[in-house]
This record gives structure tokens, C-alpha cells and sequence, in this order.
């Protein structure tokens, strides 16, 4: 079994819950126990008391009589009570008249009785009992009455007249603690035993709830530094829907934004290598071409190419630059770098150049990988109106709203050849399949010269 790290937050977290859980079985034992000891100190305090007074009262023609014969079998049945170690019954002088002790099963009366020091009468405000070490004392007076026999109540029907009750004697009761001390050392077991069987599940229980409940954090972890380090990292399952669940919710995330954001850099990366590593590579060629040349004639159309191709490669940087710049990539940046693209692409060859843009307001900014693909698109558009239209007039207009954007770019040049194009030719092809990664479409008319017109739905 994998066992916890120290100072981990599973340990924490197992440690905190443990600590509660011990903290509220051990309130719940002492309160236990506590009402557990009362109770029974309360049962044997009940105990004594009716035995007090049902000794108080059996012995009454024992005590005014003094006969200890009388008095043994009343003691007797008394002793002989479980947790009872000591009866004793005494006259008003507090002379011992019979003394009962269970330990020894020895019984003497007298006044040099052994089993008890001298005796001290409670008054009447004194309390029932008191606690000495392990016993419990109980003493009661026993009360003499007289009834007086009036000779009226055989007339009137009148119940028997009680005289004041007269004091002749005390009778004593000692009980022992120990069955209640037992019971209490019981309880004390039993909550001991059922708080550590209980501990113990929970200790169980908790570990395994902590432990499946960091795993996605321990698999967080790894797959962060994995991330850290340049690794390959995966998905990780989203279990709950916790703070930890939407942890890993936005680490999932985070891992699609950077797999698209590597996709958008390998496409970039592309670019640039067929972009302005192809016009370099051209410039190089021509520049061998010129040193070779022999007539004044050839060196100046390889010079002129090759300025055509230093200006298109400052275009691609300068296309690259504001796609790949997040701080300008507002739409209205946007439509102003196509205006000065169009201007620039467009006037060396004699070649009209309007531009409309309406944009909304609140609109949000486009990403960079939305704004290369439509650069990418709307230079191809120009190039092909340059080399293959015949035109002198191009209108650009561009529309955004919350919904949508669309460019179109139209020329009155000779047209096409169909009143759709499907893709022939690389630049097309190129042209349709960036606009498919943006989920959007071309469309490609010329019916009085040409027409493309690019749309594209907006991620709410």
C-alpha cells in the first residue's frame, strides 16, 4: 500500500480529521462516564435510603424494647443485602443495642462493641448520607408514635389521632463503593474499546477518502512538471466537481489551449519557411543569376525581381508580425494594416485600391492564429487580381459583428472562368483549407470580374 508523504496534504488532511474525531469521542466518553458514575451513585445512594428507613421502621419495637433477639433477624435480612458491609442499630444514648458486619460475619452488642467508633446523632437539617472513602453512611432515626384511641370516633367516624413522634434510637447503614466502581471501570472498557474500534475504522476510512481524493492533485503535479520540463503531457480525469475537480477542469484547459497554441506555432513555423524561406531562397538564386549575367539587360530584370521579392518578403514579416502581436490585434488595427497592404500590393501596378470596414462595438479581439490565416488569405486574393485579373480597380470590404466576420475582395478584371471555383491551382487550395481550420468558408465568383468572399463564425 502506497503510504502518505510526510508534510503532504493528504497527511494534513487525514491528521485534522483524525484529531476531530478523537477530540469528539473523547467528550462523548467523559460525558459518558460521568453520567454513567452519577447514575450509579445515585441508585446506591436510593439503595441505602430505603434501606435506612425500612430498618428505621422494623426495628422500632426492637429499639423501645431493647431486645437484641428482636433486632437480628431485621439486621440480618439487612447485611445480607448485596454492597451492605455494616448494619448497626443504637439506642437515644447512641449505646450500640446490635452490630452487623458482613466481612467478618461477626455480630456483637454492648457497649464495647468493635465494629463501630462512637456515634454522633445527625439533627434532622443534616443530610441522609456522606461519603467516607470507599462507603457510603447512612443514618435514620427511629421514630416512636403513639396513637390515641379517642372514644369520639366510634361516634364520628374520625380517623386515629397521631401523637408528636418521640426519638428512641438511630439505626446505621455502611454500603461499599466497589460494584459501583466496578461498573464505572466497565464503562470506562467499554468506551475505551468502542473509541478505539472506532478510531481505528475511521482511521481506515479517512485514509482511503483523503487518498482518493489527492490522487488527482498527485496527478496534477506530475503532469505539471512534466509540462515544466517540455514533456508530452495528457488530460487528466475530471472525478468531482470540487475545487479539485475544477482544478483539473482548468489544467485541461490549459493543456488544449497549449496544443493549439503548438499547432498554431508549427503552422507559423511554416509559414515562414514557405513564406520568406522561399523568397530568400529566390533572392540567392537571382543574386548567382545576376553575378553570371553578361548583358547590362539580364542584371537589370534580376535586380527588379529581386526587389519585387524583397518587398513581398517585407510584407510576409510585416503580415507575421501583427499576427503573432497580441497587444495589436484589435479588429480595427486589423483593418487598417489590410488597408495599407492593399495600398502597397496594389499601386505599383496601376491598380485602384477602396476599402470599407465596419466593425461592431464590444466586439472581442481576434486571435493571432485567426489573423495570419486571413493575412494568408487576403494577400493570396491580391496576388492572383495581379497576376491573372487584368484589373484596375479592387474594393475590399470587411464586416465584423458578434457573429460573424466576412471579407470579400472584388475586382473588375476579366473573371473567372466558372461562376464558382472549387480549388484548382496550389493558392486556391491554400485559400480553402485555412479557412476550413477557422470553420468558416470561400467563395469564389465571376460573373463581372472576380469575387472572393471569405466568412467565418465568431466563438461566442
Amino acid at each position: 500500500m502506497k503510504m502518505i508523504r510526510p508534510q503532504s496534504l493528504g497527511l494534513r488532511l487525514s491528521s485534522t480529521v483524525i484529531i476531530i474525531i478523537a477530540i469528539v469521542i473523547a467528550a462523548y466518553s467523559t460525558f459518558a462516564v460521568n453520567s454513567g458514575r452519577y447514575r450509579a451513585q445515585k441508585e446506591l445512594a436510593t439503595k441505602g435510603e430505603l434501606l435506612a428507613n425500612h430498618l428505621a421502621f422494623s426495628s422500632r419495637i426492637g429499639v423501645f424494647a431493647e431486645n437484641r433477639d428482636l433486632l437480628k433477624d431485621v439486621a440480618g435480612g439487612i447485611v445480607a443485602e448485596p454492597d451492605v458491609i455494616l448494619v448497626g442499630i443504637y439506642n437515644v444514648e447512641m449505646k450500640p443495642l446490635y452490630l452487623a458486619d458482613k466481612a467478618s460475619s461477626k455480630k456483637q452488642a454492648g457497649p464495647d462493641a468493635e465494629l463501630s467508633p462512637p456515634l454522633v446523632a445527625w439533627g434532622e437539617k443534616e443530610p441522609l448520607f456522606r461519603e467516607q472513602g470507599q462507603t457510603l453512611e447512612f443514618r435514620k432515626p427511629v421514630v416512636f408514635r403513639r396513637t390515641v384511641n379517642d372514644e369520639r370516633q366510634l361516634y364520628f367516624d374520625e380517623k386515629d389521632a397521631e401523637a408528636p413522634g418521640r426519638t428512641i434510637g438511630y439505626v446505621r447503614i455502611v454500603l461499599s463503593q466497589e460494584s459501583m466502581n466496578r461498573e464505572i471501570r466497565f464503562l470506562l472498557i467499554r468506551n475505551a474499546l468502542a473509541a478505539f474500534l472506532f478510531i481505528s475504522v475511521s482511521i481506515v476510512i479517512v485514509y482511503l477518502w483523503v487518498k482518493k481524493a489527492v490522487k488527482p492533485l498527485e496527478t496534477l503535479t506530475l503532469e505539471v512538471r512534466a509540462m515544466g520540463m517540455g514533456s508530452d503531457v495528457e488530460q487528466v480525469p475530471v472525478q468531482s466537481r470540487d475545487e479539485i475537480g475544477r482544478l483539473a477542469a482548468a489544467f485541461n484547459t490549459m493543456v488544449n489551449e497549449r496544443k493549439s497554441a503548438e499547432q498554431a506555432l508549427e503552422k507559423v513555423l511554416m509559414d515562414i519557411h514557405d513564406g520568406i524561406g522561399g523568397i530568400t531562397t529566390s533572392i540567392s538564386l537571382l543574386s548567382e543569376v545576376a553575378k553570371k549575367a553578361s548583358s547590362p539587360e539580364d542584371i537589370e530584370k534580376a535586380l527588379k525581381t529581386i526587389s519585387g521579392l524583397a518587398r513581398d518578403g517585407m510584407v510576409e514579416v510585416r503580415s507575421l508580425m501583427y499576427s503573432l502581436d497580441r497587444k495589436d490585434l484589435k479588429w480595427r488595427t486589423l483593418a487598417i494594416e489590410l488597408r495599407n497592404q492593399g495600398t502597397k500590393l496594389l499601386e505599383p501596378h496601376a491598380i485602384a485600391f477602396t476599402m470599407t470596414a465596419e466593425v461592431e462595438e464590444n466586439i472581442p479581439n481576434p486571435g493571432s492564429h485567426l489573423c495570419l490565416h486571413l493575412f494568408r488569405i487576403y494577400r493570396e486574393s491580391l496576388m492572383n487580381v495581379i497576376k491573372h485579373a487584368k484589373a484596375t480597380k479592387v474594393t475590399v470590404s470587411l464586416r465584423v459583428d458578434k457573429e460573424r466576420f466576412v471579407l470579400m475582395v472584388q475586382d473588375d478584371g476579366q473573371g473567372c472562368a466558372r461562376s464558382s471555383l472549387t480549388g484548382k491551382g496550389r493558392g486556391v487550395g491554400n485559400m480553402m483549407t485555412r479557412v476550413a481550420e477557422l470553420n468558416g468558408t470561400v467563395t469564389i465568383s465571376g460573373d463581372a470580374g472576380t469575387c472572393v468572399t471569405m466568412e467565418v463564425p465568431l466563438a461566442p
